[in-house]
């Protein structure tokens, strides 16, 4: 699919968050660079885990629509892992694949509790540490 198409699949996934029942869509960080994650000199090995959103941020049970990745330092193949919870007690919520260079927005659809904090890890097929920029969308449940 190319990157046109897998924007647009993304936002669509965006943009109905508000026809049910849930908040405005948000991003974080907001009017800021995504944080960046790097994957290990190792091929397919997760590269450390980092923080997206701080612990106590978003202050209502949210739904992780999508993410965001940019800036994408160079073209391969790539893992991302998505996690709830503090620092050395995460829990995988999601794992998803992509490549290439191209920024993308890749939908989620997974629920979290008010204040959670939210922390990913980056892999990629090269034996080169690549890095991506990565931000969430995410709409506050009631």
């Amino acid at each position: 699919m190319n990157l046109f198409l897998r924007n647009l699949l993304g936002w669509m996934t965006l943009a109905f968050a508000s026809d049910s029942g849930q908040g405005e869509p948000n991003v974080y960080p907001t009017l800021a660079d995504g944080v960046t994650a790097t994957a290990s000199a190792a091929g397919w090995t997760l590269g450390t885990i980092v923080e997206v959103v701080p612990a106590s941020t978003i202050t209502q049970d949210g739904l992780l629509k999508a993410v965001v990745v940019d800036t994408v330092s160079l073209d391969d193949d790539y893992e991302l892992v998505v996690y709830t919870g503090a620092a050395a007690s995460e829990v995988e919520i999601a794992r998803v694949k992509f490549s290439g260079a191209d920024d993308r927005i890749i939908a989620i659809g997974k629920r979290f509790d008010a204040n959670d904090r939210i922390s990913v890890a980056l892999a990629c097929k090269s034996t080169n540490a690549r890095t991506a920029n990565i931000s969430v969308n995410y709409v506050e449940v009631t």
